[in-house]
């Protein structure tokens, strides 16, 4: 029951929530979390990738967020998908630490404790909603949006910093991601036998 008051708390008060933040201390609490959270999304997935394999791919992506999945047969990619969710518990630890230099670059006042909690948390969408059909996109913006307001309430940054700092470099990625979907679209319009090739492979 604690734990679905606090992803209640995060998902539809996350102002409230990350203002009490600061009276949780260590990473137990918070990697516990994390466990149950990110396995409750990849139990999910893989239900969705049973009932819907065509779409299997792009919804695991989403919950695992920094993994990629391959083509496989469903009992190897479940195991696949368990291994990677295995080893994105440890590489939470890394990508916490990247968000931590970030937000110091940009004048944040707590330690990499908070930040941890901060990039934990604000991916709650993503572990909670990021499975369904559909929900995907809403979780990652969710998910950005969590960032921003734990940046201000937990590192005392600005509501203009706090969304330049993270907005400017998303929309940069989501800058070269449709440049290069461009140039590959061109790539191929410009050289179908080259598209006949790689689907037949």
């Amino acid at each position: 029951m604690e734990l679905v008051n606090k992803i209640k708390k995060i998902l539809f008060n996350p102002i409230g929530f990350f203002d009490t933040l600061k009276f949780e201390k260590g990473f137990k609490t918070v990697f516990t979390y994390f466990v149950i959270t990110s396995f409750f999304g990849i139990v999910m997935s893989l239900i969705i990738n049973f009932i819907w394999p065509e779409v299997s791919v792009y919804f695991l992506k989403k919950i695992l967020g920094d993994f990629a999945a391959g083509e496989t047969d469903q009992s190897s990619g479940a195991l696949i998908t368990l291994g990677f969710w295995a080893v994105s518990l440890l590489v939470s630890f890394l990508w916490a630490g990247l968000l931590h230099g970030w937000i110091l670059i940009f004048g944040g006042k707590e330690n990499y404790e908070q930040s941890y909690q901060l990039y934990i948390y604000a991916k709650t969408p993503q572990f909670i909603l990021g499975w369904i059909p559909l929900f995907g996109l809403f979780a990652w913006i969710y998910y950005v949006v969590l960032l921003i307001i734990g940046t201000q309430r937990v590192h005392g940054i600005s509501q203009k910093k706090a969304i330049l700092m993270y907005v400017i470099p998303f929309g940069v990625i989501v800058l070269l991601s449709a440049i290069g979907l461009i140039l590959i679209m061109t790539l191929f319009s410009n050289n179908p036998e080259l598209l006949t090739s790689v689907v037949k492979q």
